[in-house]
């Protein structure tokens, strides 16, 4: 197990890469282990290949390696100035890097820029910009497994800011359209959405507490419990073999969303008397 960060300047110039290491699942940790690079910006994206190798990607973006465990690091490229932090994902089988960041000064939002590298990090094709040209964004987090990215962001467009994502399939040549995942509000606060893949190819974006809004707007939208349903259809659907989505314990309009989008439905429940009332209830609904 690994901790990476960034340790500042006595100078106050720039961030040197700092790390502790953990040989028992995090219990103890080593010595803290400062490099002698110095690197723009307030944050570190890292991942690990298989081979043990750490990979980094600081503001910039810079793209950085380490082989011995976050002793010694190496700066591979340096790719613009975006004083903003950058996103980093590795897929594991092919060893292709991805980032993904913008190109305005942090906090501001700008355009979304994602590359790939297929040699360790050493070069990088063109910036690709997934989004349309009247919608800038802010904090992109990126997965990939095999040709399938994804890049979940704040997006910002005429109605105000919106969790959103917008996938790849083929290793970030083409782009799908911005999927919203929230609805959009003028004085909408949202924190950064996560996102993650499991080794079986799940991808999972972290959902935002504003989330219930949505059904406030759609109280009076005509066909609103298929939203969702043409969503996926339009966008999704060709994309990937299974998509899980969880319902929250309730039959508002998210859930029946959900419902109406599903081809089957899972049931977990309890054994208990108001829970099977609660099934009965519930089946009532879906069909």
């Amino acid at each position: 197990a690994y901790v990476l960060g960034l340790q500042p300047d006595p100078n106050g110039t720039c961030q040197a890469p700092a790390s502790v290491r953990s040989v028992d699942g995090g219990r103890t940790f080593g010595a803290l282990r400062v490099s002698s690079l110095c690197l723009p910006g307030l944050t570190l994206a890292p991942v690990i290949a298989p081979n043990g190798t750490i990979y980094a990607a600081s503001w910039g973006p810079r793209i950085l390696a380490s082989a011995n465990g976050g002793l010694d690091w190496t700066l591979l490229a340096a790719l613009g100035n975006a004083s903003a932090p950058t996103s980093m994902a590795l897929d594991p089988a092919s060893g292709t890097l991805f980032i993904a960041w913008i190109d305005q000064p942090w906090p501001e939002a700008g355009n979304l820029s994602v590359r790939s590298s297929r040699d360790g990090g050493r070069n990088w094709t063109a910036a690709r910009r997934p989004l349309a040209s009247n919608v800038t964004a802010f904090s992109p987090q990126i997965a990939v497994d095999g040709t399938s990215v994804v890049v979940s962001v704040i997006a910002y467009n005429a109605t105000g800011p919106l969790v959103a994502s917008v996938a790849s399939p083929d290793g970030g040549t083409t782009w799908g359209p911005v999927l919203p995942l929230t609805a959009s509000a003028p004085c909408l606060s949202a924190s950064a959405p996560s996102i993650a893949v499991s080794p079986d190819g799940v991808f999972a974006i972290a959902g935002e507490p504003t989330l219930k809004s949505i059904e406030l707007g759609m109280g009076e939208m005509i066909g609103r419990e298929f939203r969702l349903r043409r969503c996926i259809q339009k966008q999704l659907h060709s994309r990937f073999d299974y998509i899980l989505i969880d319902c929250p314990p309730s039959l508002g309009l998210i859930t029946l969303n959900m419902l109406a989008a599903a081809d089957a439905v899972l049931i977990p429940i309890q054994c208990e008397y108001y829970a099977l009332e609660g099934l009965s209830q519930l089946l009532n609904t879906i069909k």
